[in-house]
């Protein structure tokens, strides 16, 4: 935290549901999705079991503090599902810095 501001933006470690891990969960998830195949294995529940909390965590941690940057639009938007002291959902719009350089 740098004296004088009140807030400093960090990004988030890697607790969050990722693109690469929501695409490898629905590809676990396809035997729960449609019909079993009596032929094949069985499937196992007890996987799901033991997987579904840390899913739930990082698909939480995903929802309470995101980013949206819309097309055409250089700014970007940060809602918090939940922020300290509020129960509404909170958004903030970021715009660059005249003559910033935009990544």
């Amino acid at each position: 935290m740098q004296p004088g501001l009140p807030n400093e933006w960090k990004d988030r470690e890697n607790d969050y549901l990722t693109q690469i891990d929501l695409i490898a969960a629905h590809g676990e998830c396809g035997a729960l999705m449609h019909g079993a195949n009596p032929f094949g294995k069985p499937i196992n529940y007890s996987a799901y079991q033991q997987k579904f909390p840390e899913w739930r965590v990082k698909i939480i941690n995903l929802l309470n503090s995101h980013q949206v940057r819309l097309v055409a639009d250089p700014g970007l938007y940060l809602f918090h599902m939940q922020e300290e002291g509020h129960s509404d959902v909170r958004w903030y719009r970021f715009e660059p810095y005249p003559g910033a350089q935009l990544r």
